[in-house]
């Protein structure tokens, strides 16, 4: 009679290589910029820079861009494994704390495709209303979204998709450049924003994708047992 170590082995590996693939994509992130850097995140246009400020923030400590009006500006993150690569199946949440100096008609989240040659999918979180005086007025910010939808379900939820290189809402998901806020200048002569507590919420893993990793990790035991 044939062994049966070799399928349990082969059920374990299974499992444990299902769990190995989602290492390195995107995960769970939060950030408060509360420390003394702008922690990986840097501006998304040549035109425009983002500093760390610590004075300023839900608590204090935020990041400050600005952009001299050429061009539309903003924060971007393609360095942090949580925030890039292949989003996993089900439903995601991005939240963020946003201040604007001066009235903003458009303000995106976006997604690019794989790397800088492509553009993508970005969801606009509408109009928002600039500072008055010397009140800094934060804006909460928040937006779902399934990696399962069709490109058709994706617009229907407010997802649009970029001109140019582009690629179906699936796939633009499943290897992501980066995650980005792109903002729309107000005028040529310049605007400047300030974004804190930014979040990315992943899906939570059904029981039976636990059920199969535990599973998996008992049978490799069990193996090993035998084999002593």
């Amino acid at each position: 009679m044939r062994s049966p170590q070799p399928v349990l082995l082969l059920a374990a590996c299974c499992a444990l290589t299902s769990l190995a693939t989602s290492a390195g994509a995107a995960d769970n992130y939060s950030q408060t910029w509360s420390g003394g850097s702008t922690e990986n995140w840097t501006a998304n246009t040549s035109d425009s820079t983002v500093t760390h400020i610590l004075g300023s923030g839900l608590p204090p400590g935020s990041l400050y861009a600005h952009t001299n009006g050429n061009f539309d500006y903003g924060f971007f993150n393609g360095t942090d494994t949580a925030l890039k690569g292949s989003f996993a199946a089900g439903l995601w949440t991005v939240s963020l704390d946003l201040a604007v100096g001066l009235d903003s008609a458009h303000n995106w989240l976006r997604f690019r495709y794989q790397d800088s040659t492509f553009n993508g999918w970005r969801y606009d979180f509408g109009a928002l209303a600039g500072q008055s005086s010397d009140n800094i007025l934060w804006h909460a910010l928040s937006v779902s979204f399934d990696t399962t939808w069709s490109d058709a379900q994706a617009m229907a939820h407010g997802w649009s998709q970029e001109g140019g290189p582009v690629v179906s809402w699936a796939q633009n998901m499943s290897n992501a450049y980066g995650t980005e806020l792109r903002l729309q200048r107000n005028t040529s002569n310049g605007d400047d924003a300030l974004m804190d507590n930014f979040r990315l919420q992943a899906p939570v893993p059904e029981p039976q994708t636990w059920g199969l990793m535990l599973a998996g990790l008992a049978l490799l035991g069990l193996a090993r047992r035998k084999q002593g």
